[in-house]
């Protein structure tokens, strides 16, 4: 029980940070196409 909620709070981390990621790297693309 408490394993499945760690993992689920581990996977949930890893997507928020892949969110993160892609979305600052669409704001950076997005800046220096319109400089």
């Amino acid at each position: 029980m408490f394993l499945n909620l760690n993992k689920k709070n581990m996977l949930r981390k890893i997507y928020v940070g892949l969110l993160l990621t892609f979305l600052t790297t669409k704001l950076v693309v997005f800046s220096l196409n319109h400089v």
